[in-house]
């Protein structure tokens, strides 16, 4: 397909050799999933808020059903099932890695370090890909293990392609452990007493992204307000969010973006300061980090998931990049995914599966339309901290 990244929903700041390993997704894939998350996202937080427990999922993990343990060993064996259902080859190297005592420490932890790695935070001399992960027996802890588990299946996969994890665009990385991880949700889904808790988790990773989604894209827009002199209007987090907007948990950071940018322009500033600069590239780069990654990686899963054996084998390995280092393009292509109208109906369906259950939880009759709260043209420029 190679829609080129324009650099609409990009940093200004991007270092070049970013840039050249695909660190964004294009355009018109973010486009598909601003277009399905829009009029989506303010009725789903506007229920989502009044769910006491269910909102405080999302800085935190869902509880097991019961709140038994699941033991590590157990818990691996549910990971390669999974895999093992959804494409035997799969199974094959998941056992491979888990069954490793040199590839997995559970102990301490809560990443993949890649073979070779030579970077402080990923340093790793041996051969083969490393899972750390402090296994607690939690629901959050078993999803985090199939999600590093796809980072080293990616990993073990490149080098048998011939290229290292240096060579995989920068936007596929997480795109590849949120798929494994799409895998596993499926997979508990059918385990009674497991089933409830992967829901509540499933439930809590997907809105919580998916509400990320617009922290990035006010911040894009704070960037536009500054360089052409204008004022931050509170009503861009309220369209998103309503009156409610306080409760999101990055509500702090978007208040900070846009006090930030009104006082740039109280001081008749249109170059970014440093400080702001940093923050400004760090929330846009997220865009494209977690929350694109995940609904990107959820939509392949849910096409994928009715088709056969052999379509699920070769998407998987071409996601997975055993057929070499691949843009999310050729992914696309390989699960039959053709063109951007494929897209927004892939996104558009994982992003009402995402929220079916937030909805659900109201009150059945009440008109979803109703919970839309636009916020009025007389809005304030931003409410003072005190308000919230």
């Amino acid at each position: 397909m190679n829609v080129p990244v324009t650099g609409k929903y990009a940093s200004a700041a991007l270092p070049p050799h970013k840039d050249s390993k695909g660190y964004y997704f294009a355009d018109a894939l973010v486009d598909a999933v601003v277009e399905a998350a829009r009029p989506v996202i303010p009725a789903a937080f506007a229920h989502h808020v009044t769910q006491e427990a269910a909102f405080e999922r999302l800085e935190g993990s869902a509880p097991h059903t019961d709140g038994a343990p699941i033991p590590l060993e157990r818990g691996k064996e549910i990971i390669i099932a999974a895999l093992q259902e959804f494409d035997p080859a799969l199974g094959a190297k998941a056992t491979e890695i888990l069954h490793d005592t040199r590839r997995l420490d559970s102990t301490q932890g809560q990443q993949c370090r890649p073979a070779g790695a030579t970077e402080d935070w990923s340093k790793n001399p041996e051969p083969y890909a490393i899972i750390e992960l402090e296994y607690d027996g939690t629901m959050n802890s078993l999803v985090y293990l199939a999600h590093e588990l796809g980072h080293a299946i990616a990993d073990d996969y490149g080098h048998e392609a011939g290229h290292s994890y240096r060579n995989n665009p920068e936007h596929m990385q997480e795109t590849q452990a949120y798929f494994v991880q799409s895998i596993l949700y499926d997979h508990l889904s059918r385990i009674p007493e497991l089933a409830q808790a992967a829901e509540q988790h499933f439930t809590a990773t997907m809105t919580k992204n998916l509400y990320n989604v617009p922290v990035a894209l006010i911040a894009k827009q704070a960037e536009q307000n500054i360089q052409k002199g204008q004022e931050f209007q509170s009503s861009a987090i309220k369209d998103w969010f309503g009156e409610d907007w306080q409760k999101h948990p990055r509500a702090d950071e978007m208040f900070d973006t846009a006090q930030a940018v009104n006082k740039a322009h109280r001081s008749g500033e249109t170059q970014i300061p440093s400080s702001l600069r940093t923050e400004l590239d760090r929330q846009i780069e997220g865009l494209h980090y977690r929350p694109m990654s995940l609904l990107v990686a959820a939509g392949l899963f849910d096409k994928l998931a009715g088709q056969d054996q052999a379509t699920r084998h070769h998407a998987s390995e071409v996601l997975l990049g055993r057929q070499g280092a691949k843009p999310i393009d050729a992914a696309f292509d390989a699960a039959g995914i053709n063109g951007i109208k494929d897209i927004r109906d892939m996104t558009q369906t994982t992003i009402q599966r995402s929220t079916a259950s937030v909805f659900h939880a109201a009150d059945a009759g009440q008109d979803l339309q109703q919970s839309r709260i636009v916020a009025a043209s007389s809005a304030p420029i931003l409410p003072t901290r005190a308000t919230r």
